[in-house]
């Protein structure tokens, strides 16, 4: 899977392209079994239709491998010879796509995500609101906004004291790292 090419077709839209790959993963299995089923009741035309589609969407998501496989389908398919071998390669290729697209996203959803101060700043101002409040909804609040970029190291100091009520040491040094910010 050729994620930089992928993620270049949805304009750097790491969050469409995911969610694509998801639907990729999800779904894939199911246009291929689509394609077995048009071919088995003698509707080549509208099996070759649904292969030229998997193959646009394989492509446009960096799936290089169903690309490939359904390309060789969908030539054979429009020269009306027979692409039952080249029906077990796709599926093979969808498999380990799928396969692949598994790993991907357990991987991705290890990944904490990770924002810049200045696109969280509401965020972080209304966690101190929450915090000089006591409000134990602080604590979900300070998970949901991630990893603040370039405050590593004092994110996780704040974090662990949100997790650990201590707000006021929170408060504090989110306060110092606004100040310092202007």
């Amino acid at each position: 899977i050729n994620s930089e090419e992928g993620l270049s077709r949805v304009g750097g839209n790491k969050e469409l392209y995911f969610k694509l790959l998801s639907e990729f993963r999800d779904k894939g299995i199911n246009h291929y079994q689509e394609i077995v089923t048009e071919m088995e009741s003698g509707e080549l035309e509208i099996a070759r239709r649904f292969v030229h589609t998997l193959k646009g969407v394989a492509g446009n998501l960096g799936i290089y491998g169903v690309f490939e496989a359904a390309k060789v389908v969908d030539t054979l398919m429009k020269a009306e010879q027979s692409a039952t071998v080249a029906l077990v390669e796709l599926q093979g290729a969808v498999n380990e796509a799928i396969a692949d697209l598994g790993k991907l996203a357990k991987n991705e959803s290890n990944k904490e995500k990770t924002v810049i101060l200045e696109d969280a700043i509401d965020k972080v101002y209304r966690l101190i609101g929450l915090l000089e409040d006591y409000d134990a909804e602080a604590k979900p609040f300070v998970e949901d906004i991630g990893m603040v970029e370039g405050f590593e190291d004092d994110w996780k100091v704040i974090r662990a004291s949100v997790n650990k009520y201590d707000y006021d040491k929170a408060v504090k040094m989110l306060i110092q790292k606004i100040l310092k910010r202007n």
